[in-house]
């Protein structure tokens, strides 16, 4: 499973609870992807064993993707 949103729709709490999910059952979730509207580098970050993918679109987003 992987998890998709925006920076816009995230609320403060968000990332909590995305990290909260991905830690607590990294088995069920592959990644977690989020498109950043404030047109930063795509990255990836980590919650846990779980990547975290911050991208201005797909394309960029998918280019940074882990492959595992």
């Amino acid at each position: 499973m992987a998890s998709a949103g925006d920076d816009q729709q995230i609320s403060a709490l968000d990332p909590a609870l995305y990290d909260e999910f991905a830690r607590a059952r990294p088995e069920r979730v592959h990644a977690v992807l989020l498109r950043d509207t404030t047109g930063g580098a795509a990255r990836v970050e980590r919650f846990g064993q779980v990547p975290v993918v911050y991208g201005r679109d797909g394309d960029a987003i998918a280019a940074v993707l882990p492959a595992d």
